[in-house]
């Protein structure tokens, strides 16, 4: 069995993959509790050279809006990439982001399509409203109310509150006869 080493950390004794968590939420608190883009940039690259793959997700969306980074599709992509490869739900969406807008890349709706039902089957909720949303418009797939429902519910069922809204719409509409 291979045994984990421990750190000292402010007289504490912690794991390393203690320590990149709290890089990690650290970053997130700072960039959606405070709005400080610089430190959470700071905290997220910390976190992401830990290897905490979360960390380089959030680099990667930090990278393609331009939030603090210079835009750097490039970075954006491989960013995403490698955490998607790594199970990474949010990192998935981003990249099917990516190439459903053809950011750096050529557009491929087909790749953007997989990508984001991946987030989804991860246990994305904006990746699922993501899809409902797609289905609900016909953009990008063909128009699809019954397969929107579906992509809303399962928003709905990970917590996403627009899910749960748009699938109360849609079962609105449906007692009105409108689809």
């Amino acid at each position: 069995m291979k045994s984990m080493k421990i750190v000292l950390v402010a007289g504490l004794l912690v794991s390393p993959l203690q320590v990149m968590a709290d890089d990690f939420s650290s970053g997130m608190k700072a960039y959606y509790d405070s709005g400080n883009y610089k430190q959470a940039f700071k905290l997220f690259e910390k976190s992401c050279n830990s290897g905490d793959q979360r960390g380089c997700a959030m680099l990667g969306l930090m990278y393609r809006d331009e939030t603090v980074a210079k835009k750097d599709y490039l970075k954006a992509r491989n960013l995403a990439e490698k955490a998607c490869n790594n199970g990474v739900n949010f990192a998935c969406y981003n990249l099917g982001f990516i190439y459903k807008e053809g950011l750096g890349v050529a557009k491929d709706s087909l790749k953007a399509i997989k990508l984001i039902e991946k987030a989804c089957s991860l246990g994305d909720g904006f990746g699922c409203h993501s899809l409902g949303l797609l289905y609900d418009l016909g953009e990008v797939v063909p128009e699809n109310k019954e397969k929107a429902k579906e992509f809303y519910k399962k928003a709905c069922d990970l917590k996403f509150k627009w899910g749960c809204e748009d699938y109360d719409t849609h079962l609105r509409w449906e007692s009105m006869g409108r689809h």
